[in-house]
Parts: structure tokens; C-alpha cells; sequence
């Protein structure tokens, strides 16, 4: 069952306009979908907070007492945080899903859904681990043989083996490891917005993709190198700042004046850049749900208006009486 109906009606859609749609629900629920994003960061940090306060007070008083309270902390608090942000990530794809249906989702609405669906999420994100570890299963196998060949002294054939076999099979796995990576690319999404279990949500995504593998992974090439050439680009600007501000520290400035400027400079920097970071982020997510709503537009219809039928004419309009009336005199 779909956790928003659709709003809007629907049509097959190119790259233009799955950008175009796109930079529209990006527009038009930024906030909420920032303050999602926001909420999580903040409730990662108050539950890491929670958890080693304890540990600080701790190594003050007794260092070995403070390294088990450590260790408990991480084996309580490493769970808490991965429940979290798969709520967290829930929710921001039920935010983005509802966004791009026509929409307007609140952030307590958004965790609702989360709510519900973190378990799935959660363990389908397993799944997809181990299937990916399977994956390039064949590969680290041939590495491990190309190590103990270096390790083992005169160990021609691990060594001639281990190079040969990845020669051969990293090729074989990279092109596998695209194949399965777009194949699945939406088994989450099926979880979150169609309330899927995780094999049924793995079945739906492979379901979806077949017969437009192409077209999907082309697609997801091209929105992946563009956040990351705009990523890679955005951080120039910090590098600069950062070695500005190197370079004003380590030699005589002049004064804490400019010391401080360049320090106030190098935190708008990082500001904008973080935001600039979100934005890339949460648009790569929207065209990741428009691409998975465009392929249910053209394999079920998905959106298409349903036209109401027509009400019948009265009197009904047809052919001419048979016979015909005679003539009136």
C-alpha cells in the first residue's frame, strides 16, 4: 500500500525532466526536508552526548573503570544510533516520496512513517549489504590469494594465480556490481513508500528495473557525477579558507584582528559549503524517487488520470428511424 496517493497526474518522463521535476520538489519542501536532516544530526548528537558523558566523569576518577564504561557504551549507544538515522532515513524518504507526489509532508508526519518502517529499512539495508558482499565475493577472493602469494616465500603459483584471477575477474565484478547495484537501486524505497518487507522489497525493485536497466543506471551515472563534481567543486572553497587560515597562524598576521577575520571567514565558508553539501544531498534523493515513480508511470500507469464515464445523452442521439414516418399532409 502506497503511503501517499498521488496528487497530480503522471507522464513518462526524459533526463531533463526528471531534473526539472526534480529542482521543483526541492523547491518547494526544502525546509521540511532540511529540518528532517537537521533533527537527525541533533539526535545523533544528543544520544552520543547522553552516552559518554558518563565515560568523561568516569576517567577523571578511574581510567580503567572508564575504558569498560566505554565499551558499554559503545555496545548500547552504536544500536541506538543505527535505529535512529534508519528512522531518520525513513522518513526523509517518505518526505521526499510525498513531496514528489504533489504533497506537502511535515516533519512529525515524516517520522511517523519512519516509525513504522525503520525495522524494514533496516534489515532490507542488510540484505543489501550481504547480496553486495556476494558480489565482489569472487574478487577479494583473488586478492586474498594474491596477498598470501607476497606473504609466502616462494609461492609461485598463489601469486601467478591471485594476479591472473583479478586481471580476469575485476572487470567481470565491477560490470556485476553495476548490474545488481541498479537492479536493486530502489528496493528501499519500496519499503518506505510502499510498505514492503525487505524480500518482497528486493523483488519489487528487481521487478521494476527489468527491461530498463540501461536507462536507469545511464540515469543514476549521470545524477551520481553531478553531485559529485558539484561536492568535489564546493570543497575548494574550504581547502582555500583552511589554508588561508594555515598560513595567517603560522606567520606574523599583524594582529588577532586579522587572525580573527580569517577565522570568521573560514566558518562562513564551512557554512555555505554545508549547505551547498545538503542540498547536492537531498537533490540526488528526490531524482532517485522521481526515477523510481517514473518507471511505475511506464510499466503500471502509475498517476494516469481515470476518466469518469461519460452520462448518457437523452434522448439519445442515433441513426434515423427505420422505417421512416410517412410525410404529414
Amino acid at each position: 500500500m502506497d503511503a501517499f496517493a498521488p496528487r497530480r497526474t503522471f507522464v513518462p518522463l526524459d533526463l531533463p525532466g526528471i531534473i526539472d521535476q526534480t529542482l521543483d520538489a526541492l523547491r518547494r519542501n526544502w525546509m521540511v526536508l532540511v529540518q528532517i536532516n537537521l533533527v537527525m544530526i541533533i539526535g545523533a548528537g544528543a544520544l552520543f552526548t547522553l552516552a559518554s558523558t558518563p565515560v568523561v566523569f568516569l576517567a577523571i576518577v578511574d581510567q580503567e573503570t572508564a575504558a569498560l564504561a566505554l565499551a558499554l557504551v559503545l555496545l548500547v549507544a552504536l544500536p541506538a544510533l543505527v535505529v535512529w538515522f534508519s528512522v531518520g532515513s525513513a522518513a526523509l524518504v517518505a518526505a521526499v516520496g510525498g513531496t514528489v507526489l504533489g504533497h506537502k509532508p511535515g516533519v512529525g508526519e515524516a517520522f511517523l512513517v519512519g516509525r513504522g518502517r525503520w525495522l524494514p529499512l533496516l534489515g532490507t539495508g542488510i540484505l543489501l549489504f550481504v547480496l553486495s558482499l556476494g558480489v565482489v565475493a569472487p574478487a577479494l577472493l583473488a586478492f586474498g590469494a594474491l596477498l598470501w602469494g607476497f606473504a609466502a616465500d616462494n609461492a609461485v603459483a598463489p601469486l601467478v594465480t591471485g594476479a591472473l584471477s583479478l586481471v580476469c575477474l575485476v572487470p567481470l565484478v565491477v560490470l556485476a556490481s553495476a548490474y545488481v547495484g541498479t537492479r536493486l537501486a530502489f528496493a528501499q524505497l519500496a519499503v518506505v513508500l510502499e510498505g514492503r518487507g525487505p524480500l518482497a522489497a528486493i523483488e519489487r525493485s528487481w521487478d521494476l528495473t527489468r527491461g530498463y536497466v540501461l536507462r536507469v543506471f545511464a540515469y543514476m551515472f549521470v545524477v551520481g557525477l553531478t553531485g559529485f563534481v558539484l561536492g568535489t567543486v564546493d570543497q575548494l572553497p574550504v581547502n582555500f579558507a583552511e589554508r588561508m587560515a594555515e598560513s595567517v597562524t603560522r606567520g606574523d598576521p599583524g594582529g588577532l584582528a586579522e587572525i580573527g577575520v580569517t577565522m570568521l571567514v573560514l566558518l562562513a565558508v564551512i557554512g555555505v559549503s554545508f549547505v551547498l553539501t545538503l542540498a547536492i544531498s537531498l537533490a540526488t534523493q528526490i531524482a532517485l524517487v522521481v526515477l523510481y515513480y517514473d518507471l511505475r508511470v511506464r510499466k503500471e500507469s502509475f498517476g494516469h488520470p481515470t476518466e469518469p464515464p461519460a452520462a448518457a445523452e437523452w434522448p439519445p442521439v442515433g441513426p434515423a428511424e427505420w422505417p421512416p414516418a410517412p410525410p404529414s399532409e
